[in-house]
């Protein structure tokens, strides 16, 4: 009894040395001051009950930046045990705060605290607002969202197709930051998980400046710029074109201010006192008066800066308008900068074709022939980006080009399944078009890994993940419409589906991705799985793939989880896919399937696709798939 008593007083003892050790670091006063926080901080539960929502957040940031600096004072770190229970009961005020107020909490990578500090640190300087090299801004969430002259800097949830992601990564010559010391592993695996979890942003407002966000401090607030006024627009001359003109202002002027000057010489922004949202802003002029004189270039700002007659140059950054450019600018400013856009007050960009439209009116005007021709000049470079020094065979028919470093006779015998496969599609979608693809699909065959891989990473700028031997890629215009496949041979086991059924797959995705709606991942998998599984019932490999399905779909939280994109990982996707489209098959026939995805394509929302075709809701079908699965 005597020795047990003994023990207990030595842990004890223990104890209270280890809680006096932990906040040796306090004064007895900062302790003092952590406990009445506490306190402060327990009536925010009366508060938040009263719906005084305003008032408990007031109390708990207060409660958290005081901490904060007794923290700093202290210099002792959160694992201090008083500090550390002050700031827990703050996270949990938080959290009781946003679902009183229907607010999602999110638990993911912070945008504010994680990805701000490392953009603020090493890419602010080249991509900020005294600079944007690339017409690429990163100084804030919404500067991000926009992009640069390369294209959308986020794919969400998908960081392997994300340019922010692609650059880090590069090679010494394109990697970013540009002459700087690369990114950690550890830094460029938090991006690319950020993004993987959607690239939320879970601040309060998207412009704030990352830096802001990094530090804590916040910057001086900008007073929006003042649009010019109706009247002042109405009031402004602006010289009217006769159509004799050599120079176009809407074809030739417009285009290059919209993709150059537009970004900093806006409503928003008025850099120096300049919008050109309007031709009518552009002659108005800025904080330095009028920016263009009609028929006087020496004396016009405007040409003075853009021309490169005086600094700073514009615009400014990498971007520089070209010598065509340059020479219509002349030719303008001789003819008297007349307008040929009709109203004054019209957008700029309205007036400028996107780079899409262009794109369409240049396909739209090329023959079946010139297109293929076009596909073909295409697939040539893509080879050669991908395997110069390698021996290519060709092997063409009406609807395929088979493109590959297999044997020609290898490449024939795939282009037949090719074009049976096609026949398929056809029937099942109850399509009468002779031509899937508009300037033909090349099916790319890879003889080994190693060529499959050098593909995704030359062509695609991406890794592609061990599993996958095989994928499609179609843009809606059909400026890219091809197959790429690792020929895994003819054995088929649990672990190789053989090629066949590798290309069925896969042409069956590049027949789905036509058009300009983006079909669910179940779908455009899915459908050449469940083709391939009815025309080769015993195949191990689909057999063993769809005995999983069960378990992996009801391993969801909600049924209706089923319906979205990248909840199953790519090796999984298509035996998921396949037990859903034959669901769906059985559920209507073909006939109502076609419809379906043909609603899908047209627009319509994953609901009002369901309920248009089948009469119910996400929820309603994926109860009905999960009652299949039981049986």
């Amino acid at each position: 009894m005597r020795r047990f008593f003994f023990v207990v007083i030595t842990i004890l003892f223990l104890f209270v040395t280890f809680v006096q050790h932990v906040d040796a670091a306090l004064s007895s006063q900062q302790r003092k001051e952590l406990s009445s926080l506490k306190r402060e901080l327990g009536k925010t539960t009366k508060l938040i009950r009263k719906k005084k929502f305003e008032e408990a957040t007031k109390i708990v940031d207060e409660v958290d930046e005081k901490t904060k600096k007794i923290m700093a004072d202290a210099k002792v770190s959160k694992k201090n045990r008083s500090v550390s229970a002050v700031l827990k009961m703050v996270k949990a005020k938080r959290k009781s705060l946003a679902k009183a107020q229907g607010k999602k909490i999110y638990t993911g990578i912070s945008f504010s605290k994680e990805i701000a500090p490392i953009l603020s640190l090493n890419c602010v300087k080249c991509h900020g607002d005294s600079k944007s090299s690339g017409n690429l801004k990163l100084d804030s969430f919404a500067s991000m969202k926009q992009g640069g002259k390369n294209g959308v800097l986020l794919v969400k949830k998908n960081p392997n197709r994300s340019l922010l992601v692609l650059r880090l990564i590069a090679n010494e010559k394109q990697r970013m930051p540009k002459g700087g010391k690369a990114l950690s592993k550890k830094e460029i695996k938090r991006i690319a998980k950020w993004i993987k979890q959607g690239a939320k942003f879970d601040g309060t407002d998207e412009d704030v400046s990352v830096t802001e966000l990094a530090t804590g401090k916040k910057s001086e607030k900008k007073t929006a710029p003042k649009k010019n006024t109706k009247a002042q627009l109405a009031k402004v001359k602006v010289p009217k074109a006769t159509g004799n003109e050599k120079v176009s202002f809407k074809k030739d002027i417009a285009p290059f201010m919209v993709n150059l000057c537009l970004r900093c010489h806006n409503d928003k922004r008025k850099r120096g006192g300049l919008s050109i949202e309007t031709v009518a802003d552009l002659f108005i002029g800025g904080d330095s008066g009028e920016v263009i004189i009609p028929g006087n270039m020496e004396k016009s700002r405007f040409f003075r800066l853009v021309g490169g007659l005086e600094n700073p140059r514009m615009p400014q950054g990498i971007a520089r308008i070209t010598r065509k450019n340059y020479e219509d600018m002349k030719t303008w400013f001789k003819e008297g900068n007349k307008y040929d856009g009709g109203d004054k007050t019209i957008k700029l960009r309205d007036l400028v074709p996107t780079e899409t439209e262009i794109k369409k009116e240049k396909f739209d005007q090329l023959t079946d022939a010139e297109f293929a021709e076009m596909r073909l000049k295409t697939s040539h470079e893509q080879w050669k980006k991908t395997l110069p020094r390698e021996k290519k065979e060709i092997v063409t028919s009406d609807e395929f080009y088979v493109y590959g470093n297999a044997s020609k006779a290898r490449l024939e015998e795939i282009n037949k399944w090719a074009i049976e496969q096609s026949k398929k599609l056809k029937t099942l979608f109850g399509s009468k078009e002779k031509l899937a693809w508009k300037g033909k699909l090349t099916i790319f065959v890879m003889k080994d890994r190693f060529s499959y891989e050098e593909f995704s990473l030359s062509v695609e700028k991406r890794r592609t993940p061990r599993e996958v031997i095989g994928h499609a890629n179609v843009s809606p215009l059909f400026e890219n419409a091809y197959v790429v496949l690792q020929d895994v041979g003819d054995t088929i086991s649990t672990e190789s589906p053989g090629m066949k059924t590798n290309l069925m797959q896969q042409l069956s995705s590049a027949y789905l991705m036509r058009g300009n709606k983006k079909l669910p991942d179940w779908i455009t998998q899915g459908t050449g799985f469940a083709l391939a599984l009815k025309s080769d019932k015993s195949n191990l490999y689909l057999k063993s793939k769809v005995s999983a399905v069960s378990s992996l779909v009801k391993s969801l939280s909600k049924p209706e989880e089923i319906f979205a994109n990248n909840t199953f990982s790519p090796s999984n996707i298509g035996a998921v896919g396949s037990s859903m489209v034959t669901f769906f098959l059985k559920k209507g026939g073909s006939k109502k399937y076609r419809r379906f995805v043909k609603s899908l394509q047209n627009g319509d929302k994953i609901d009002a696709a369901l309920q248009r075709v089948y009469n119910g809701n996400r929820k309603k079908a994926a109860m009905a798939y999960f009652g299949t699965l039981k049986k």
